[in-house]
């Protein structure tokens, strides 16, 4: 089990590095979109919040329930998992990819600042050891993978590519399915990690 990961996860730091030589169009349309949802995040009121997202303070507080974020976690995923798979239908599709990558990098660092208005310097643990760590790999899955669509499905700016269907709607989801594990993997174990250190404190 942990040799066939780490058999995954070498091959697709291999291709991250393939296809970002080959899409660096792509890979810098993703980093301007996440950039742009990190300064609109910080440009919200965050001053009227009272019920603060970080599961660090309240677990030390003594009143986290792990529940509700079990299922935040999952319903993150699934939703990441299927902007992957928007990507495949048509270039229409692929252009709404890109709309989800912001939403998913503006949900995450305003989940983050609403935490640091909230908790101070607990807010700010909770941005740099469990935030951060899951937009960076979030986001490198996100540009390997859509990249790779893109090359595969040979779309061009063209009218004949806008609407019609590719076909590898299928064969996107079996395709990735093994990373999409991998990646909501990494996620639970990194949350369930830091919740029982702080259980432990």
């Amino acid at each position: 089990m942990l040799n066939r990961l780490k058999t995954t996860l070498t091959d697709r730091v291999v291709g991250l590095k393939i296809a970002l030589q080959r899409c660096k169009v792509h890979f810098f349309i993703c980093v301007g979109l996440v950039a742009l949802a990190f300064l609109i995040a910080l440009t919200e009121g965050y001053d009227d919040q009272s019920v603060s997202p970080n599961f660090i303070a309240a677990t030390l507080n003594g009143s986290y329930r792990p529940v509700g974020t079990f299922f935040k976690i999952a319903c993150f995923g699934l939703l990441f998992y299927a902007a992957i798979l928007l990507t495949s239908v048509n270039l229409i599709g692929y252009f709404g990819g890109y709309l989800a990558l912001y939403f998913l990098a503006f949900y995450g660092f305003r989940t983050a600042f609403w935490a640091i208005a909230c908790d101070g310097a607990l807010g700010f643990l909770f941005f740099f050891i469990f935030v951060l760590p899951l937009l960076i790999v979030d986001f490198l899955f996100f540009v390997l993978l859509t990249a790779e669509i893109y090359q595969c499905a040979s779309f061009r700016l063209c009218r004949t590519h806008l609407f019609r269907l590719t076909g590898r709607l299928k064969a996107t989801f079996f395709r990735y399915l093994r990373a999409f594990l991998f990646l909501m993997l990494f996620h639970y174990v990194l949350w369930l990690t830091i919740y029982l250190i702080c259980r432990l404190c």
